[in-house]
């Protein structure tokens, strides 16, 4: 919860400095709030590395939901790493559209 805490007061912070540095109008800056609630590849700019937070809130609520309902080290461990190759082969989108007409024939 600190974490939380910590990221929307810098991300207000840095949205307010830079909406009177850049001279953004009130429309974008307000917008940019929004953005900084959704998170993830929303923001840009001076929030660019703030995807980080997103990240890392979804991760400790799955862990949190694997660890509490599957009580099995071996299937935990089995989720983890075809979680992990998910998100690793994630960049490559490519991969997950693949036509099934295209298999057959």
């Amino acid at each position: 919860m600190p974490n939380i805490v910590l990221y929307f007061v810098a991300g207000i912070f840095l949205i307010l400095t830079s909406h009177f540095l850049n001279g953004e109008s009130w429309s974008y800056t307000g917008f940019y709030f929004v953005r900084l609630i959704y998170g993830g590849q929303t923001l840009n700019g001076e929030l660019s590395i703030f995807w980080f937070m997103t990240v890392y809130v979804i991760t400790v609520f799955l862990v949190v939901m694997i660890i509490s309902f599957i009580k099995s080290i071996p299937m935990q461990f089995l989720i983890t790493m075809v979680m992990f190759g998910i998100g690793t082969a994630q960049p490559h989108y490519h991969f997950f559209s693949i036509q099934v007409g295209a298999m057959v024939g």
